[in-house]
């Protein structure tokens, strides 16, 4: 948290924390060791915004274990959104919640099923949401891309790389959260085959949604900034209107990317 707010001073492009867990559940733990996985807590979450500078804006967590009215209180009360994600809850326990996000569609949560809609029929239902899907087509396969976004709507989804620190880099072997990770053809697991975050990049979840749905360019940029921006509150961010900030990425026709421009620099 100290060294995210120290870079954030340095850096205008860092916008607030996003913390997946660890009040999530040992069940769709995902890639995050299950000994540090902790039931919520009020007084941590403070000590975490304190030392990040009140950078936390997004706290995914597990409802069905963690429901508590005095948590969503606090968090609502400082700013931070919460998303529901690395969850078992049943569609019951989510709308009794102050729940305005799904973390990463389809991936660490309980899926649809005829008789429990669970956290994916949630997105799918609660239009106020927000939802977000990692686009690199090994999280979640194309056809079931083109699915969430033909009943979601480029509105309410946002696409996010789940990316770790092997972005960017060649083949090898990284580490996450002090496991190791192998990368080989674009994806990142850990020793058991199970994924571990991605290795995807912006533009190419960028492309991707295009590629995957036939989604038009205007719809791939509110699912990649406006979203966010409107989500969050960004001020001069996610539009290119008469005094916002110069956030730009430049595409040529074949939509590679040519430059990159933070604050018009």
């Amino acid at each position: 948290m100290v060294t995210i707010r120290q870079a954030a001073t340095m850096n205008p492009a860092i916008l607030g924390i996003h913390l997946e867990g660890p009040f999530v559940s040992p069940k769709f733990n995902g890639a995050q060791p299950r000994d540090q996985i902790q039931p919520a807590s009020i007084s941590k979450l403070a000590d975490w915004q304190r030392a990040s500078g009140n950078r936390v804006k997004l706290l995914t967590y597990a409802p069905e274990l963690n429901r508590s009215a005095r948590f969503e209180r606090y968090c609502q009360e400082n700013g931070i959104h919460l998303a529901v994600g690395h969850s078992d809850a049943r569609f019951g326990d989510l709308e009794q919640c102050q729940i305005n996000h799904v973390t990463h569609l389809f991936n660490a949560q309980r899926g649809l099923h005829q008789r429990e809609p669970g956290v994916v029929g949630y997105a799918m239902l609660d239009h106020q949401s927000k939802v977000e899907l990692i686009c690199d087509g090994f999280h979640v396969v194309s056809p079931v891309v083109k699915i969430a976004y033909q009943i979601i709507g480029p509105d309410r989804l946002e696409l996010v790389t789940d990316a770790m620190e092997a972005k960017g880099m060649p083949t090898g072997q990284y580490q996450l959260g002090g496991q190791p990770v192998a990368v080989k053809n674009g994806r990142a697991t850990l020793s058991n085959g199970h994924l571990a975050g991605s290795v995807l990049t912006y533009d190419d979840g960028f492309r991707n949604m295009i590629q995957f749905t036939g989604c038009s360019i205007a719809d791939a940029v509110k699912m990649t900034s406006t979203n966010q921006a409107r989500e969050f509150r960004l001020n001069g961010k996610g539009s290119l209107e008469l005094g916002s900030d110069a956030d730009l990425n430049v595409f040529d026709k074949h939509l590679n990317l040519m430059a990159t421009y933070s604050c018009g620099k």
